[in-house]
């Protein structure tokens, strides 16, 4: 059927044994319902056409695809289209489906908001890539194999199956919901330039290649959730969720910041940026969970821990980039609080000083700001990684042997008592190297590797039953103490704090 010169119909319905077609210059004006159908239907297809349908317009195609529209000549009132081919509409204003859609693979741009209404049920066997003003699609039943998406606007999409994106995705902000996991195909990016929530409920996450970009706050739910970001990136957590972010799958090379609240492991990596917290919740006082926040970039693929019992890192891990941490209050009841940070000042958000709640704590702080200060409130034991400096701890402590490689660079204070081993340096290092390799296979009470340095760790285990006050001691170094006791050879002395 080949439709010529121009046409104009109160409602149409027209069915053609082969294909439906137009000429170049037709025109098809419809005031109220509209359907073809045909082997396959061709309309609108050059920029002389016109196809203006004030009411539904309907495509049905038998045994091929739909290509409907061009440039700006195509409008409809409502949008419903089945094939079992490719569809691929262009519409000149807004969009809006209803009815059951099905399509071997679907694109349907806009020229203004997309949408769909009421009990709309769209099915896709292949990819569907949706364009406009504004997106929302899922208000019905929405499932497709792959998903592409672009919008200067709000995209707003929940699936019924599975979500794998495919392509370049781009959103002004994003609400994305699944009913199964969540991913990208090899090459695919997705960039958000405001906020997003995406939400797998009990599946996982894993958008982890390194064109991703969630410029405002990016809000997660899901099981086990891998992110990339090319750039600077701020996480909220859901709760609920058990979030596992390891090896650069959480990855920065800006500023990373976590908030919110969950009830698994969290393991936050930033490739240099400043790790930021705000009030972090991590398990309960029952289910023993752990918190690791580390500002520098892993060399490996994988990460083990941490745990209940200590934290566990494959022999092969080293950090780099050491940069900035600041936060607020973090709470882990029932585990293990680990950072591995450059300086840990005080949160510029917030006139509190920052709170750590843990059983267990490692830390490795090159420095304070100046006029910084932690409190950390243990049940267990505390694990510093320094190859110098000289640490002074307050509250009530329960010390067990303290090994340092040269006494001279690295002195621990309880008060105003040294417990520094006096071992000469030989006996040191061999009881130090013994217990790195140990601490490294299990949540030994000994010495732990240092991360990134050729520092030697000293252990320290102690049963807390008050404060720790972290204050600033001197650049470049692991402040533990509440005044600067001595200055090791070739550091400059920076004081604050009390």
């Amino acid at each position: 059927m080949l439709i010529a010169g121009i046409n104009h119909a109160g409602s149409l319905n027209l069915t053609s044994s082969e294909g439906i077609t137009n000429t170049d210059f037709a025109q098809i004006t419809v005031d109220h319902d509209a359907s073809f159908t045909g082997t396959s239907i061709t309309l609108a297809n050059n920029a002389t056409n016109l196809l203006n349908i004030t009411g539904k317009a309907s495509f049905t195609a038998t045994t091929g695809g739909v290509t409907v529209g061009t440039a700006n000549v195509a409008t409809f009132g409502l949008l419903n289209f089945n094939a079992p081919g490719a569809v691929s509409i262009r519409e000149g204003d807004g969009t809006a489906i209803t009815g059951s859609n099905t399509a071997g693979s679907l694109v349907l741009s806009s020229n203004g908001a997309l949408s769909d209404a009421g009990a709309t049920s769209i099915v896709v066997a292949g990819l569907t890539d949706v364009s406009g003003s504004s997106i929302s699609l899922g208000g019905g039943t929405f499932n497709t194999d792959t998903l592409r998406f672009n919008s200067t606007g709000n995209v707003s999409i929940s699936e019924g199956s599975a979500t794998l994106l495919s392509g370049a995705s781009t959103a002004g902000s994003l609400a994305l919901t699944s009913a199964g996991p969540v991913s990208q195909a090899t090459g695919a990016t997705l960039v958000v330039n405001g906020v997003a929530n995406i939400n797998a409920g009990a599946n996982s996450i894993t958008l982890t290649n390194p064109g991703n970009d969630f410029v405002g706050t990016l809000t997660l739910k899901g099981t086990v959730t891998q992110v990339t970001d090319t750039n600077g990136l701020s996480v909220m957590l859901d709760t609920g969720e058990t979030v596992v972010i390891a090896n650069g799958n959480l990855t920065s090379t800006g500023d990373l910041s976590i908030g919110g609240t969950t009830s698994g492991n969290l393991i936050g990596i930033s490739n240099g940026g400043v790790v930021e917290w705000t009030n972090l919740t991590v398990g309960s006082a029952g289910s023993p969970k752990a918190a690791l926040l580390i500002a520098a970039q892993p060399s490996i693929t994988s990460i083990t821990g941490p745990g209940s019992a200590g934290n566990e890192f494959n022999p092969g891990v080293t950090f780099s980039k050491l940069a900035n941490a600041t936060g607020g209050t973090v709470n882990v009841p029932g585990g293990e609080f680990v950072l591995i940070a450059d300086n840990l000042p005080r949160s510029p958000s917030s006139p509190d000083l920052p709170t750590i709640k843990a059983n267990n704590a490692v830390l490795q702080i090159m420095g304070l700001t100046p006029g910084g200060r932690v409190t950390i409130v243990l049940n267990g034991q505390l694990r510093l990684l320094a190859d110098k400096g000289v640490f002074r701890f307050t509250g009530t402590s329960t010390l067990h042997d303290v090994t340092s490689l040269d006494p001279k660079k690295v002195q621990v204070f309880l008060g105003n008592v040294s417990i520094t081993s006096a071992a000469d340096e030989l006996a040191a290092r061999s009881a130090v190297s013994a217990a790195q390799q140990s601490a490294l296979n299990s949540a030994s009470s000994d010495a732990r590797q240092s991360f990134g340095t050729d520092s030697v760790t000293q252990q320290i285990d102690m049963g807390f039953a008050g404060d720790v006050g972290i204050a600033p001691t001197m650049a470049h170094s692991v402040p533990l103490q509440g005044e600067i006791i001595s200055t090791p050879e070739g550091v400059s002395e920076s004081k604050g704090g009390q």
